[in-house]
């Protein structure tokens, strides 16, 4: 009984201390945020693409550019130019529909039961 006793103090202790080191990373997160971006800031109104300190740590500014495409522009395009061959049709389940069909008793929930996958995972929240 002793052991259980101990136990659950050293956890009560790690949980304690881990709600603590976690708002302390929360904090710090926040701060880097803040430095990098005046770091940037200060960077781009000096117009220097890197600086080294006196201690010797090195900063570097790039720009990129990173291109994401939006679909279904894309496809407007694509079907206006008559590149019909370069857009999919992907069929999907309406899951609007099949809810209703359930709650509406045209289907039985165990006909589709083995098309959902289950996970279970385990998640931690320290308040």
């Amino acid at each position: 009984m002793e052991t259980n006793a101990k136990e659950l103090n050293d956890l009560i202790e790690l949980v304690d201390s881990y709600k603590i080191e976690n708002g302390k990373l929360a904090q710090l997160k926040k701060d880097v945020d803040i430095t990098n971006k005046k770091i940037k800031e200060a960077m781009v109104g000096l117009k220097l693409s890197n600086v080294i300190t006196p201690k010797g740590i090195k900063a570097t500014l790039n720009e990129q550019d990173r291109a994401s495409i939006n679909s279904d522009l894309l496809v407007v395009k694509l079907k206006e130019i008559g590149a019909l061959n370069a857009v999919k049709v992907i069929e999907v389940p309406d899951d609007a529909i099949i809810e209703k069909m359930i709650y509406d008793e045209q289907m039985d929930p165990q006909i589709v039961a083995d098309c959902t996958s289950h996970k279970i995972i385990q998640v931690l929240k320290v308040k």
